[in-house]
């Protein structure tokens, strides 16, 4: 492989680290209701805003 491809495949590994970074980063953690505990409905309140 030339110099060329290994730089390019090293600079789309780091873009990929990147935005799987930005992805985990932006992506909410999915919350699990205990007994007794209300969800909110963000919906109800998207269109107040």
């Amino acid at each position: 492989m030339s110099n060329t491809a290994q730089t390019q495949q090293q600079q789309a590994r780091q873009a990929l680290e990147v935005l799987e970074q930005a992805y985990a980063y932006y992506t909410a953690e999915p919350t699990v209701a205990t007994k007794g505990e209300n969800f909110v409905e963000y919906y109800e309140y998207a269109a107040a805003a």
